[in-house]
């Protein structure tokens, strides 16, 4: 099953990226040295996730719906 989105700000149709603020090195950082603190800084970084397009970085994105996508396959080709 395809997991592509279309992207209103370039046009593509791709699979996307998730992204999350902050950063893995620093997670586990916090997780070696106190479990707390890295259990809440894991938390924020999930909370903070968020789908952008792989091709220009856009957050305005939405599914492709996969009849959609067989209707412009079959009419284009």
């Amino acid at each position: 099953m395809s997991n592509k989105t279309h992207c209103s700000h370039c046009g593509s149709d791709a699979e996307p990226l998730v992204i999350r603020r902050g950063s893995v090195r620093t997670q586990i950082i916090l997780w070696f040295m106190l479990v707390l603190p890295g259990f809440f800084y894991s938390m924020w970084r999930e909370s903070t996730k968020r789908t952008v397009c792989s091709v220009c970085g856009s957050e305005d994105v939405a599914a492709v719906c996969p009849l959609e996508e067989r209707h412009r396959f079959v009419h284009h080709h």
